[in-house]
């Protein structure tokens, strides 16, 4: 089993949706995005990210289309979305802003939230190996790692402050996750390799005419 098969079982159990396959045209365009990022407008002033390299790219139809579709047709986020009673007639969604994260060595976004209904996570590249990366700190035990991590925050039944952390490897490659923009998380720094993390993110939205 993967660390992406074991991961997901923990964060569909608090509310974040996992996905196994993102459709090729999407990672075809993503792909053609991170080729062209000197075309891009950097994001770095509005993002929490301690990255220096954090560029928008523009959804299309296609992109907005999918990322709306999988929220439609998975259970955890219908369940989020049903419980939203906020409006007096159903919206649409829509992909509002989205982003290329170049994340470098050392690198790392602090705990934060974003806006909009829902947010989602594209794994594009992993440049390191996860053992390799638990070296570093040897003397920490491996479930208490959380080099180069994933880490979500959030209130267990019983009120305390709880944490998962993701352990991002080459098993998380062009899956995809969806969580509720309010959901506290953050990314822990990478030690190993001298190449990027890139990751697509993004917020989606109620369109409201």
């Amino acid at each position: 089993m993967t660390r992406w098969e074991k991961d997901k079982i923990h964060l569909n159990n608090i509310g974040v949706a996992t996905f196994d396959q993102v459709d090729t045209k999407i990672i075809d365009y993503l792909k053609n995005q991170i080729q062209n990022k000197k075309e891009l407008k950097k994001a770095t002033t509005r993002l929490y990210g301690h990255i220096k390299d954090e560029f928008y790219i523009s959804p299309t139809s296609d992109y907005s289309d999918f990322i709306c579709k999988s929220i439609f047709e998975n259970n955890i986020t219908m369940f989020h979305l049903n419980n939203i009673n906020v409006l007096n007639k159903g919206c649409p969604l829509y992909i509002e802003t989205s982003w290329i994260n170049f994340q470098k060595k050392y690198e790392f976004n602090p705990l934060h939230d974003h806006a909009g209904v829902f947010s989602f996570i594209i794994f594009m590249q992993i440049p390191y190996k996860l053992e390799e990366e638990f070296k570093c700190f040897p003397d920490i035990h491996e479930n208490k790692q959380s080099t180069s991590c994933l880490s979500f925050v959030f209130t267990s039944m019983n009120g305390d402050i709880k944490s998962l952390i993701c352990n991002v490897d080459e098993s998380y490659l062009y899956k995809m996750l969806i969580f509720p923009s309010k959901l506290k998380h953050m990314v822990y720094p990478f030690y190993t390799s001298d190449k990027e993390r890139i990751t697509v993110s993004g917020n989606v939205k109620f369109l409201v005419k």
